[in-house]
This record gives structure tokens, sequence and C-alpha cells, in this order.
């Protein structure tokens, strides 16, 4: 690795993170990579290689946050359509009052869950 790649690939970094426009920044990172360089050679690649990682870490977790929220919706969707079928099964048995009670009290959990559930996550943001 040259010189100029850690520069670039700092400047780059520095831009990307909106500290774009700093010089007095990005000249006072590079001078500690320098310096860092010349007390152990390869620290450089290693610190570039960390970030990288660490890229792909918080991409796998994105996607796997995604693929949690759309199985929750599925599962979501699957009970509620049980409990139609379910309340649709006492009706046809003749219990009515009693297919009322059980897709009220289902369908009032599950709108429970799903508010408390957003309002736990409006307060952690």
């Amino acid at each position: 690795m040259t010189a100029s790649d850690p520069e670039t690939a700092v400047a780059t970094a520095v831009t990307e993170n909106g500290a774009g426009g700093a010089p007095a920044v990005l000249n006072a990172i590079i001078s500690k990579a320098e310096a860092w360089e010349k007390i152990k050679p390869g620290t450089l690649d290693r610190v570039i290689t960390l970030i990288v990682e660490a890229e792909q870490r918080d991409n796998r977790q994105y996607w796997a946050e995604f693929w949690l929220r759309v199985a929750g919706i599925v599962c979501g969707l699957v009970f509620v359509t049980l409990l139609c079928l379910l309340a649709k099964y006492f009706v046809d048995k003749g219990a009515p009052t009693q297919a009322a009670a059980l897709f009220g009290v289902g369908a009032a959990s599950m709108l429970t869950a799903f508010v408390t559930q957003h309002v736990r996550g409006r307060k952690e943001q």
C-alpha cells in the first residue's frame, strides 16, 4: 500500500461520513495514520480490514432484522387467518357468541402486541 492509498481511503471515509470539507480533521487523521504506519507497518491495512468487516457485519444484521420483521408479519397474518377460520367453524356449528368472543379476544391481543411493539420501537429511537 502506498502513502497515497491510506490518504485516499481516509479522505473518502471522512467525506462519506459527513465531515467533508474539514481539512484540519483530515490532516490530523492522516498524520496519525502515517505515524502509526511508521511505528508498526501494516496498521492501516488492518484498520481498513476492520472497517470493511464492520460494514459487512452491519449489512448482515440489517438483512437479519428485515427477514425477522417479514417473518413476524407473516406469522401475524397466519394467526389472524386461523382465527377467522376457527370463528367460521364455530358459527357453522351454531355457536356464534363463542366465535365472536374468540375472534374478538384474539384480534384484541394481536392489536395490543403490535401497538406495544410499535410504541417500544419509538421510545428506543
